[in-house]
């Protein structure tokens, strides 16, 4: 029948909802005091179920039920939800503490790899920088040196008489050594310093690459939790910060949550108690008997017409 789908459809989204409800609040209470677990935990069950107790109770004996003990009984089931409702808050900012947490460790390793591959690349424009001061200087060196190779010694002079006199001057060969041996010597150590440089260039190019590829996988590791990036979605489009974005919606979630059972365990009690009268019931079909009235007929006996008849004929006679 529809009406018996619809009690069974409602009792299963009763159970869901009131259990998924005494979960979290039993659960989040216990952790709020997490050194009496299990009291809390009984302490939390015996609470749930003395709150709806008090509800069907004031469904059913409303009329009954004197105004104190009304009073009583309503006040104890609105400060029984307030507790419940509570025990959800507490479960559910934990486990968003918890994915915030690991989420926030994620990010600052990134950032912290983030911060590492910065400084290397400014290592990197700092060996572009020195690279090209060597070029040049090589440049310049080798300049010089082939200067000083290509320059002569040789002096000329004239003689008392007027010839021409050509001899190597010492200072001068002893300068142009000199300068060729400095310049050598800085080419060489432009040639080394260049070859150092283009070692740890390389190395430090290998060690961007290798932050690189740390920070993909904890970006990859940091997708993978949903929940904290979905609210940060969300925050961003309200222009709220991520935690004040997460309380709003655990506050909407609890003022529908416990509720929301208790109204359909009264729905329930209303249509087991309002099942004859203001539900719609498909009756089984009644056989109703239809006797009819047969009339016998009138029997007239042959003595009767006969005293009848002579009636009739001494009647005659007399006349």
């Amino acid at each position: 029948m529809k009406l018996n789908w619809f009690k069974q459809s409602l009792l299963g989204s009763i159970l869901i909802l009131a259990g998924s409800a005494a979960f979290f609040s039993v659960y989040g209470m216990a952790h709020l005091f997490k050194s009496q677990f299990i009291s809390i935990i009984i302490l939390g069950l015996g609470l749930e179920a003395a709150k709806f107790t008090a509800t069907v109770g004031l469904h059913r004996l409303w009329n009954r039920l004197n105004k104190f003990l009304k009073t009583y009984l309503f006040a104890g089931v609105v400060a029984l939800s307030i507790i419940t409702s509570l025990g959800i808050y507490g479960f559910l900012s934990s486990a968003y503490t918890v994915s915030k947490a690991e989420y926030s460790i994620d990010e600052g390793k990134i950032q912290n790899l983030e911060s590492i591959k910065k400084k290397k690349q400014e290592v990197l424009v700092q060996y572009d920088d020195r690279l090209k001061r060597l070029n040049e200087t090589k440049k310049d060196q080798e300049q010089r040196l082939n200067d000083a190779v290509k320059s002569t010694t040789m002096v000329q002079i004239k003689d008392k008489e007027g010839d021409q006199i050509v001899y190597n001057d010492k200072r001068a060969q002893q300068t142009k050594d000199k300068m060729i041996e400095i310049s050598s010597k800085a080419i060489e150590n432009a040639n080394a310093e260049h070859a150092e440089l283009l070692k740890e260039y390389d190395v430090t190019q290998k060690e961007i690459l290798n932050l690189e590829t740390q920070i993909l996988e904890s970006r990859q590791q940091q997708a993978k939790k949903s929940d904290i990036l979905t609210f940060k979605f969300i925050a961003e489009g309200l222009g709220l910060d991520l935690d004040h974005t997460v309380r709003y919606f655990i506050l909407v979630l609890i003022f529908v949550f416990d509720p929301m059972a208790l109204a359909l365990v009264l729905l329930y009690q209303y249509l087991q108690k309002n099942r004859l009268n203001n539900v719609e019931v498909i009756s089984e079909p009644q056989i109703i008997e239809k006797h009819h009235i047969i009339e016998k007929p009138k029997i007239i006996h042959k003595e009767t017409e006969k005293v009848i008849f002579k009636d009739q004929q001494q009647r005659g006679m007399g006349m």
